[in-house]
């Protein structure tokens, strides 16, 4: 858990000296983008979560959402979000596609984790992957 608190505020740094410029410019932003989905309020936060749910019989719908949005959904969306603003999208133009990928992000874990307790998951990543590993 230390390393993931640590690894939160080094990404809260990045965040933090890209806000802080005199001109920000699309690396800066990208740069901020990234700290901050791996941060304290990103992947890290959702790493925290996932660790405290071990082994609980019940996890609320709130925490299960919370786990996916900052599971795939969040690397999904940060790929998609960092291509927009490098590909020097609009403000509007990014905030739509991150929407985007958070729902297909959300939706593949969704049917991921359907498929894996119905055992299909191996046919799933056959048919998808072409192979088995």
């Amino acid at each position: 858990m230390e390393f993931g608190l640590s690894l939160g505020h080094s990404s809260k740094s990045f965040e933090f000296l890209t806000k802080n410029q005199e001109f920000t410019t699309t690396t800066n932003n990208t740069v901020g983008e990234l700290a901050k989905s791996i941060g304290t309020k990103g992947l890290v936060a959702r790493q925290v979560v996932d660790i405290a749910s071990t082994g609980v019989s019940t996890v609320g719908m709130e925490e299960l959402e919370f786990i996916h949005l900052h599971k795939t959904a969040a690397l999904l969306e940060t790929t998609v979000v960092l291509g927009a603003m490098l590909g020097r999208g609009d403000a509007a133009k990014v905030e739509q596609l991150r929407k985007f990928a958070r729902c297909i992000g959300l939706l593949f874990r969704v049917v991921y984790d359907i498929l894996k307790v119905t055992k299909s998951s191996w046919v799933c990543t056959v048919k998808i992957f072409g192979s088995a590993q």
